[in-house]
Protein backbone atom coordinates (compact mmCIF):
# COMPACT_ATOMS: atom_id res chain seq x y z
CA UNK A 1 0.00 0.00 0.00
CA UNK A 2 1.26 3.30 -0.91
CA UNK A 3 0.01 7.11 0.98
CA UNK A 4 0.62 9.94 -2.11
CA UNK A 5 0.05 13.47 -1.26
CA UNK A 6 0.24 15.48 -4.60
CA UNK A 7 1.64 12.69 -6.65
CA UNK A 8 4.04 12.36 -4.05
CA UNK A 9 4.77 8.84 -2.11
CA UNK A 10 4.96 9.95 1.19
CA UNK A 11 5.03 6.09 2.80
CA UNK A 12 4.11 2.50 1.97
CA UNK A 13 3.32 -0.62 3.42
CA UNK A 14 2.97 -3.86 3.29
CA UNK A 15 0.45 -5.49 5.47
CA UNK A 16 -0.82 -8.83 6.20
CA UNK A 17 -4.54 -9.33 5.90
CA UNK A 18 -6.96 -11.55 4.23
CA UNK A 19 -8.41 -14.51 3.25
CA UNK A 20 -5.86 -17.47 3.05
CA UNK A 21 -4.06 -15.86 6.80
CA UNK A 22 -6.94 -18.31 8.70
CA UNK A 23 -9.02 -21.18 6.46
CA UNK A 24 -11.78 -23.16 7.69
CA UNK A 25 -13.03 -26.63 6.59
CA UNK A 26 -16.44 -27.58 6.12
CA UNK A 27 -17.07 -27.90 9.74
CA UNK A 28 -15.75 -24.25 10.34
CA UNK A 29 -12.72 -25.97 11.86
CA UNK A 30 -8.92 -24.07 11.39
CA UNK A 31 -7.39 -25.60 9.10
CA UNK A 32 -4.76 -22.81 8.58
CA UNK A 33 -3.43 -20.14 10.77
CA UNK A 34 -0.55 -17.82 9.87
CA UNK A 35 1.27 -15.83 12.48
CA UNK A 36 -0.74 -11.98 10.89
CA UNK A 37 -3.97 -14.00 11.83
CA UNK A 38 -3.08 -14.84 15.84
CA UNK A 39 -1.99 -11.55 16.17
CA UNK A 40 -5.77 -9.83 15.48
CA UNK A 41 -6.75 -12.58 17.28
CA UNK A 42 -4.82 -11.67 20.38
CA UNK A 43 -5.57 -7.86 19.52
CA UNK A 44 -9.46 -8.88 19.91
CA UNK A 45 -9.15 -10.98 22.73
CA UNK A 46 -9.66 -14.40 20.86
CA UNK A 47 -7.18 -17.13 21.06
CA UNK A 48 -8.21 -19.96 18.74
CA UNK A 49 -5.37 -22.81 17.51
CA UNK A 50 -5.17 -24.99 14.69
CA UNK A 51 -8.63 -27.65 15.06
CA UNK A 52 -10.61 -25.79 16.73
CA UNK A 53 -14.56 -24.51 15.50
CA UNK A 54 -14.82 -20.81 15.57
CA UNK A 55 -17.98 -19.18 15.35
CA UNK A 56 -19.37 -17.67 12.75
CA UNK A 57 -19.92 -14.43 15.10
CA UNK A 58 -15.53 -14.80 15.92
CA UNK A 59 -14.85 -15.13 12.30
CA UNK A 60 -16.78 -11.88 11.83
CA UNK A 61 -15.39 -9.97 14.78
CA UNK A 62 -11.54 -11.13 13.07
CA UNK A 63 -12.63 -9.54 9.51
CA UNK A 64 -14.01 -6.42 10.96
CA UNK A 65 -10.83 -5.76 12.94
CA UNK A 66 -8.61 -6.91 9.76
CA UNK A 67 -10.65 -4.35 8.01
CA UNK A 68 -10.12 -1.70 10.93
CA UNK A 69 -6.39 -2.26 10.71
CA UNK A 70 -6.53 -1.62 6.88
CA UNK A 71 -8.70 1.90 7.72
CA UNK A 72 -6.33 2.65 10.46
CA UNK A 73 -3.07 2.48 7.68
CA UNK A 74 -4.85 4.13 5.07
CA UNK A 75 -5.57 7.13 7.67
CA UNK A 76 -2.02 7.27 8.80
CA UNK A 77 -3.65 6.77 12.22
CA UNK A 78 -1.66 4.22 14.98
CA UNK A 79 -3.18 1.07 16.40
CA UNK A 80 -1.75 -1.47 18.25
CA UNK A 81 -1.49 -3.28 15.28
CA UNK A 82 -0.02 -0.41 13.19
CA UNK A 83 3.49 0.99 14.62
CA UNK A 84 4.72 4.54 14.21
CA UNK A 85 7.92 3.41 13.09
CA UNK A 86 10.21 1.21 11.06
CA UNK A 87 11.64 0.40 13.77
CA UNK A 88 8.38 0.05 16.05
CA UNK A 89 7.25 -2.99 13.67
CA UNK A 90 5.35 -6.47 14.26
CA UNK A 91 7.33 -8.81 12.25
CA UNK A 92 5.18 -10.47 9.82
CA UNK A 93 1.72 -7.80 10.09
CA UNK A 94 2.64 -4.52 9.18
CA UNK A 95 6.02 -3.11 8.03
CA UNK A 96 5.88 0.83 6.98
CA UNK A 97 9.42 1.39 4.67
CA UNK A 98 8.59 5.50 5.71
Amino acid sequence: MAISRDGEVLSTSCIAVGGRLMAMDSEIRIRQLADPAIKVMQDIGLSYRLGDRIPKPDIEKIATRMAEVLIEVMRAQRGLLCPKTHDDRRPGFLYTHR
